[in-house]
C-alpha cells in the first residue's frame, strides 16, 4: 500500500540505524509512522528517544543497492513497486483484508424466566410484586385435581397422605390452602422457613399441574432458578475446543488419568500438567470466571438435589460435593434453544473465560455451528429428577428448548453436517500457501478434514490442530462492552477507538450508530409512548386504559405509567452532540431536530411529566 516516495523514506530512515548487540537501533522520529503503516515489528526504548528492530537484516536485504531517485519518481506503488526495485521476489503478506466485529459479548449467566420464579407454584396477585408464595395465605385458580380413592382429592399427581401416584386429572377453579400446603412442606423437609419463594402467576400448562412447593423451598435455601420445563439451566456461550493442557482447565493430571485421559497427542504417559490433549468428543469445560461462576452454580444445583433426595424423595445424596473440583466427571446436558433433543457430556474442568468450551462434534450435535451463539446447560440428574412435560405451557413453540429425548452417545453421522469441512490437519502443505494467491476455492486445495474421516481413519480421535496456545485462559476475560453499564459510555469509547484506528472511520461509525440504533429507537419509544400500559404499583396488574376511579379495580394501588419521558429522550442530546462532533449528514441532523420538535409538542420544553394526571 506504499507509494514510492514512501518506500524511498522507509528504506533511508532503515539505513540511518546503527548495529547494536544484534538489534538495529533508530532514532524514534517520523520513521516511526513508516514503521507502524508497514506493520513492522519495533520497540520504544525505555527513554523513548530510540526506536529497535530484532529482525532487521532481511528488511535491509530487500532494498539492498536500490536508487531511491527511481523509487521516488516511479508510477508503481506497493509490492509491484517492491519488486521492481529489489532482488528477491517479496510475496504479500496478506491476499485479503477483512473486516469484523462483535456479534455477540462473552456470556456465562444462569437461566431465569420473567420474575425469576423459584417453583412452578401458582401465585396469583395475592403474591405482590415479588410473586412471593410466603406473603400468599389462599388464592383462588384454575388448577389440576387428582382423586386419590382413600384420601380423596389433589392438586398434584401423588397423594398427599399416602404417596400413592394418581392419573387422569380434571381441572377445576378453585381455592387453593397455599399457607397450609407450604406448612406442610416445611414440616416435610424439616427445614427453616425462608421470607422469599418466588413463584409463577398462574400455571400455564395443558393440565394446570403445579410444582411440589418443597422443590421451591430448597431452590430458594440454594438460591436457585427454574425453567417452565422443571429444570435448572445455566447458558454459556460455546466456544469450540479440541485440545488442552491439565493446567489450563485446572484438573489435575490424577483425576484426568482416572477420566480416561492417559495418554497426551505424542503417545507419552500423562505425567505434567503442560502436556497436551486431545479432548474427547463429549467432555466439556465451563465458567470458573466471576462472583457465582457456572462453576459456583452447579455446585449449588448439586446441593438443592442432594437436599431434594434426601428430604423429599427419602433415598440417600448423590453428588456430596463440596467443592467446585468434585464435580469433575458428572454428566450434564447440552442445549440448543428450538431443539428438543440435548446431548449428555461430561465436565472435566473449569475455564477463567465466560463461555464454555466443548468438542466441535458435540455443538454439532446440538445443531449448533459455533459462530458466537449460546447453549443451555443442564445437570443430567436435575433433568431426570424434575424435568416433566406436565408443566410446559400450551402454546406454540413451548417444547423447544426442551429435553424430550436425550441423545446419549454422538454419533457423526447424524449431527450438523457442517462440521464435516472442519479440517483436521497438524499442518497445510505448500500448495494451500501458494494457492491462496490465486482466490481459489478452498475445496481446490487438498487438507484433510473430518469428511475424509468417513472413508478411512477414526472419526473420533487424531485430529488435528496447526498453531499452538501458550494458555486458553490467557486474553481479556471481560470485555469493556459488558463492564462498561451505560449505553452512551460504550459508543463514546467505541468512537474514541475508532478515531485511534487508521481501518476505521469515524465519521462513518458515529452516522451508522445514529441511524441503525439510536434514530430507531427514538422512534420506536416515542409511538410506544402513545400505546402504553398501565402497571399497578401494589398487584402488578395491567392496564391497557386506566380506570375512571383511578386505581387499581383488584387492590386499589396506585397506577403508573410503563414508558416514561425519560425512556423515550435519553439518547437525544448525545445523539446532537455526536452529530455535530462528527459532521454526520444533513438529513440525518434534520431528522434528529424534527424528532426533538416531536418531543416538545408532546412534553414542553422544560415541563417534565411526573404523574398520570399530567398525561
Amino acid at each position: 500500500d506504499f507509494s514510492g516516495e514512501e518506500i524511498a523514506s522507509l528504506t533511508e530512515y532503515l539505513k540511518s540505524g546503527e548495529e547494536k548487540d544484534g538489534r538495529l537501533v533508530l532514532k524514534n522520529d517520523s520513521g516511526k509512522e513508516l514503521l507502524e503503516k508497514a506493520v513492522i515489528p519495533h520497540f520504544v526504548s525505555a527513554d523513548k528517544t530510540c526506536i529497535i528492530l530484532e529482525d532487521f537484516i532481511p528488511l535491509l536485504k530487500t532494498f539492498e543497492g536500490a536508487d531511491l531517485e527511481k523509487l521516488k519518481n516511479s508510477e508503481l506503488n506497493g509490492f509491484a513497486l517492491v519488486n521492481e526495485f529489489s532482488k528477491f521476489e517479496i510475496k504479500e503478506k496478506l491476499t485479503k483484508y477483512i473486516g469484523s466485529r462483535m456479534g455477540r459479548p462473552e456470556k456465562s449467566q444462569e437461566r431465569k424466566m420473567k420474575g425469576s420464579p423459584q417453583v412452578l407454584f401458582p401465585v396469583g396477585q395475592e403474591g405482590g410484586r415479588m410473586r412471593n408464595l410466603v406473603e400468599v395465605s389462599s388464592l383462588t385458580t384454575d388448577i389440576s385435581e387428582f382423586e386419590c380413592d382413600e384420601h380423596g382429592p389433589s392438586i398434584y399427581p401423588f397423594c398427599l397422605r399416602c404417596g400413592k401416584h394418581l392419573e387422569h386429572p380434571k381441572i377445576i377453579r378453585k381455592k387453593i390452602n397455599s399457607l397450609g400446603l407450604l406448612n406442610e412442606a416445611y414440616k416435610n423437609l424439616n427445614e427453616h422457613r425462608m421470607t422469599l419463594i418466588k413463584g409463577v402467576k398462574g400455571v400455564m400448562s395443558k393440565h394446570k399441574v403445579p410444582e411440589p412447593i418443597e422443590k421451591g423451598i430448597l431452590r430458594a435455601k440454594h438460591d436457585l432458578y427454574v425453567f417452565r420445563d422443571g429444570t435448572i439451566r445455566h447458558d454459556m456461550v460455546n466456544a469450540p475446543l479440541t485440545h488442552f493442557k491439565p493446567g489450563e482447565i485446572h484438573t489435575s493430571v490424577k483425576k484426568l488419568r482416572e477420566l480416561g485421559y492417559t495418554q497426551d497427542i505424542h503417545g507419552k504417559e500423562l505425567e505434567n500438567d503442560e502436556q497436551i490433549l486431545e479432548l474427547q468428543v463429549q467432555d466439556f469445560v465451563i465458567s470458573s470466571y466471576g462472583e457465582r461462576s457456572a462453576g459456583d452454580y452447579f455446585l449449588s444445583v448439586t446441593k438443592f438435589i442432594d437436599d431434594e433426595l434426601e428430604k423429599f424423595y427419602g433415598v440417600k445424596p448423590f453428588y456430596n460435593a463440596k467443592k467446585k473440583d468434585d464435580l469433575a466427571g458428572h454428566l450434564f446436558l447440552d442445549i440448543a434453544p428450538h431443539t428438543i433433543s440435548p446431548t449428555v457430556c461430561r465436565l472435566i474442568g473449569y475455564s477463567a473465560n465466560r463461555c464454555h468450551y466443548a468438542h466441535p462434534y458435540l455443538f454439532a450435535a446440538t445443531r449448533r455451528d459455533c459462530d458466537g451463539e449460546e447453549n443451555g446447560v443442564i445437570l443430567l440428574l436435575d433433568c431426570l429428577l424434575n424435568f416433566s412435560t406436565e408443566y410446559l405451557p400450551v402454546r406454540r413453540g413451548s417444547i423447544s428448548d426442551t429435553p424430550l429425548t436425550i441423545t446419549t452417545i454422538i454419533e457423526l453421522g447424524e449431527v450438523d453436517d457442517e462440521v464435516y469441512d472442519l479440517d483436521i490437519a497438524y499442518k497445510y502443505p505448500r500448495e494451500f500457501y501458494e494457492k491462496t494467491k490465486d482466490h481459489i476455492y478452498p475445496f481446490e486445495v487438498k487438507v484433510e478434514t473430518v469428511r475424509d474421516r468417513f472413508k478411512k481413519g477414526s472419526k473420533y480421535s487424531d485430529i488435528g490442530f496447526t498453531i499452538d496456545t501458550t494458555d486458553i485462559n490467557q486474553g481479556v476475560h471481560l470485555t469493556r462492552y459488558k463492564d462498561v453499564a451505560d449505553m452512551m459510555d460504550k459508543v463514546t469509547a467505541q468512537l474514541k477507538l475508532g478515531e485511534k484506528l487508521n481501518c476505521v472511520d469515524e465519521k462513518f461509525v458515529a452516522y451508522k450508530i445514529l441511524s441503525s440504533h439510536f434514530l430507531k429507537d427514538l422512534k420506536g419509544n416515542l409511538r410506544t409512548f402513545f400505546r402504553q400500559t398501565f402497571r399497578c404499583v401494589g398487584c402488578n396488574a395491567i392496564y391497557r386504559r386506566p380506570p375512571l376511579v383511578g386505581k387499581c379495580l383488584k387492590c386499589s394501588g396506585n397506577l403508573v405509567l410503563t414508558v416514561s419521558e425519560g425512556t423515550i429522550s435519553k439518547y437525544l442530546e448525545p445523539s446532537k452532540k455526536i452529530a455535530e462532533q462528527y459532521n454526520i449528514p444533513d438529513y440525518t441532523k434534520q431528522q434528529l431536530d424534527l424528532l426533538q420538535s416531536q418531543l416538545e409538542n408532546t412534553f414542553g420544553k422544560r415541563a417534565r411529566q411526573f404523574s398520570l394526571s399530567s398525561f
